[in-house]
């Protein structure tokens, strides 16, 4: 097929997708292509013979600009007419879906966060766009040049393919000191040949990395394991000393995990301590700031949820909510404590998304900071875990299927922590707590000893920013997974679990979650 363009300063395509859409999901191979030794070989895609470049099985380019990954603002917009002939049958319009955010949540040019920068990456690597400085690819990332700075521009989601250099333009992005700055979502730009997308530290001390690049006509878009400390002195075929640190401007700070994954589904082997409907499938419970109304978001056992319904109102007045199944008979229950007046209230549920009347089962709550149920010593009843505010110690209540045992200390120091979940994990049929240290923003994980929980191991990096937070089976596979909120964006995200004791990269969900004063 032929294809003709007036113009390399591409219109991104808008596509009309509700900002609280379901993610569709796609596959995803997570497997990098060893660059150690820096010896693969990407192509520099300028020619030197009538602007023309014969590129494998990929088609034949012609265009007015010799590299117009390395144009100018000036070169590009003076670009009337370029032509590709394309020897391959592939349209140019994929039909890949499983992206993080929807452009219709995020603007052109505009804020986005690391997470959806790096999903985005992650549809190119999927589909495998293959390398074609001529031609475009037009999918609901928008249209992008299939060169490695039409991919940046395409995880940026910037309004038009812009080229090495445009990329290294203050009004664009940041140049960052040092490597060690290097944070998921950054680029290591070289601005006369080339540009690639950094993921994540594999080993920083060791300075090997993981990065996304559209390079090679002969390798589809992939994902590579680079190393700053390389025999060869070079990283992706190029100097490293020739390569600047660029942050892009309106790149927001989200948690991610390397490398980024989307969500994968299973079959629930485990009893659904998060169901309140009685579909095996755990749910989200959600306090609306403005109304205090509650409201259930069912499950649907693939990271994602149906419409939600409202089941009860006035919980405003309750400050600490958390959710588990106390009386083991199957069906998510609730515990809250009053603000007004510190009690302890069990809201059994029925199995149908409703809740019994209140029962108190505590009083003095009121000198609690921070309390979450889960099933800690694996007897099939809940219990809880909670912080005292003046002391910073964490306690443990056994429960006893209608009510909690007296508390036990099982820890000190833990008044910093900004956010707790309990689940399972590391599948061994104990709850677990995960825990958001808020003066360094890392996620931990304390897995259950039984009685007990062992001392922490960071599982996370950037945390800081997410203000509501708790944990069930979203994808329906048996282990834990974090929903969490970012207070920046106000976007939700699920960072499933992998049942070793970390979770993987956030997958977006929905927007708005301001609404909500707090998940459960």
């Amino acid at each position: 097929m032929t294809m003709t363009r007036r113009s390399r300063k591409f219109l991104a395509l808008s596509v009309a997708v509700a900002a609280t859409a379901g993610i569709a999901l796609g596959t995803s191979s997570n497997s990098f292509a060893a660059d150690s030794a820096g010896t693969n070989t990407d192509a520099v895609v300028s020619s030197s013979t009538a602007n023309t470049l014969t590129v494998g099985s990929e088609g034949t380019i012609t265009t007015s600009i010799a590299n117009p990954e390395t144009a100018t603002s000036a070169q590009v917009a003076a670009d009337s007419s370029s032509s590709v002939t394309d020897s391959t049958t592939t349209s140019s319009t994929g039909g890949y879906q499983a992206f993080s955010m929807s452009d219709a949540a995020v603007t052109k040019d505009g804020k986005i966060d690391r997470a959806t920068v790096l999903a985005r990456a992650q549809s190119w690597v999927d589909e495998g766009v293959p390398y074609n400085q001529g031609r475009s690819k037009t999918d609901q990332n928008g249209t992008y040049r299939e060169d490695c700075s039409g991919f940046v521009s395409m995880a940026w989601n910037l309004s038009w393919s812009r080229s090495t250099v445009t990329l290294d333009d203050r009004s664009v992005t940041t140049v960052l000191s040092s490597r060690s700055d290097l944070l998921p979502g950054d680029i290591l730009d070289y601005p006369a040949d080339h540009t690639i997308l950094f993921a994540g530290w594999k080993d920083q001390a060791a300075g090997t990395f993981y990065y996304y690049a559209e390079s090679n006509p002969t390798v589809r878009t992939n994902e590579y394991v680079g190393n700053f400390n390389s025999s060869s002195g070079k990283i992706a075929g190029w100097a490293i000393g020739d390569y600047k640190f660029l942050r892009f401007n309106n790149i927001v700070d989200t948690p991610v995990t390397i490398p980024p994954t989307t969500i994968t589904t299973g079959t629930h082997t485990t009893p659904s301590y998060h169901d309140v409907n009685k579909d095996s499938l755990d749910d989200l419970l959600a306090v609306n700031a403005s109304t205090g109304a509650l409201t259930i978001y069912g499950g649907k056992g693939d990271g994602t949820f149906k419409t939600p319904t409202t089941v009860g109102s006035g919980w405003n007045g309750m400050d600490k909510v958390s959710m588990a199944d106390f009386n083991g008979d199957g069906n998510a229950d609730i515990v809250a404590t009053n603000a007004s007046n510190g009690n302890l209230y069990l809201y059994l549920g029925k199995g149908d998304g409703t809740f019994q009347a209140p029962l108190q089962i505590g009083n003095g709550w009121g000198a609690i900071s921070k309390m979450v149920a889960g099933d800690l010593d694996g007897d099939g009843k809940a219990d809880i875990l909670a912080v005292n505010a003046s002391n910073g110690n964490l306690y443990f209540y056994k429960g006893t299927g209608t009510d909690v045992a007296s508390g036990v200390q099982i820890g000190n120091g833990w008044g910093g922590m900004t956010q707790l979940g309990m689940g399972d994990f590391n599948k061994d049929g104990k709850a677990d707590l995960v825990a958001v240290n808020g003066s360094n923003g890392n996620l931990y994980l304390y897995s259950s000893t039984g009685t007990d929980v062992a001392s922490g191991v960071k599982i996370g990096t950037g945390w800081a920013s997410m203000d509501k937070f708790t944990v069930a089976d979203i994808n329906n596979d048996g282990i834990a997974d974090i929903a969490a909120t970012n207070g920046q964006t106000n976007n939700l995200y699920i960072y499933a679990g992998t049942g070793s004791g970390t979770v993987k990269s956030g997958v977006y969900v929905g927007g708005g979650w301001n609404t909500m004063n707090r998940l459960i």
